[in-house]
């Protein structure tokens, strides 16, 4: 990873396919945050941990204590077999077999 820019960001959160992206989250996220303005309208210059750029509105970036984190799966346990027990082969069921 190179070396942010001088004024940029690492604490900041981005919304991305109407999903927050947090630092230090897994997949896809911001390494860094640049605010740059385009004439009168403010946006940021996001730097993906996938090294690809994107400049984004500043309505899409805030401070990624405000973002809450997303709740963690419950583990559940799996079920060995299916819901109704299999009847297992008897000796009687092979006897069967053998007079056919």
């Amino acid at each position: 990873m190179k070396a942010p820019p001088n004024g940029a960001r690492t604490d900041l959160a981005v919304l991305y396919n109407g999903k927050w992206r947090r630092p230090g989250a897994r997949g896809t996220r911001p390494l860094w945050v640049l605010r740059v303005s385009a004439g009168d309208v403010a946006c940021y210059d996001v730097f993906w941990s996938d090294k690809t750029h994107m400049l984004v509105d500043a309505d899409d970036v805030c401070d990624a204590s405000a973002v809450d984190e997303p709740p963690r799966a419950a583990k559940r346990r799996r079920k060995a077999g299916p819901e109704t027990p299999v009847a297992k082969a008897t000796d009687a069921d092979s006897e069967d077999l053998d007079d056919a």
